[in-house]
């Protein structure tokens, strides 16, 4: 039986994970991170996805492999969550170009200076419509927080 990943449109079985060496250790290395990382991580891989094929899981590897070498755990979940709130509606426009390297997610991290304890606040509910709206009021909330901590 074959299935199709949702984020990155491949078609897979586990048969065929599992006989693929990049396939096999990326679900390792996905087993091995809390799932607070590995849901938006497999999220944030379908931001690599070319247009018009599947992302290999060698490529979906090595993507995995930069994005967990980033940050510690509690920083790289509420990035990784920005990151894919902000991309996700322009993700679905047709003009719309898969990420080639992890500038989007570098800057969430410098213009949010996540925190771990701000982690834990992601989910206050914001007063924009829209999930790009969201995502601005989010990184507002996290930069004002931030220049708080500095200030203190």
């Amino acid at each position: 039986m074959l299935s199709t990943c949702p984020c990155c449109g491949a078609r897979f079985s586990l048969e065929a994970i599992i006989n693929d060496d990049a396939g096999r250790e990326l679900m390792a290395l996905l087993a091995t991170l809390d799932t607070d990382v590995s849901r938006p991580l497999v999220a944030y891989l379908g931001l690599f996805r070319p247009l018009k094929q599947a992302l290999s899981w060698r490529r979906a590897l090595k993507i995995a492999h930069e994005v967990v070498a980033l940050q510690p755990p509690e920083q790289l979940a509420a990035a990784l969550n920005v990151t894919l709130d902000s991309l996700r509606e322009k993700q679905q426009q047709p003009n719309w170009k898969p990420l080639s390297k992890h500038n989007y997610l570098m800057r969430v991290f410098e213009t949010v200076g996540v925190q771990p304890a701000l982690a834990q606040h992601t989910h206050k509910p914001a007063t924009a419509s829209s999930k790009t709206g969201q995502a601005i009021d989010l990184l507002e909330q996290r930069k004002h927080a931030r220049s708080q901590q500095h200030d203190s």
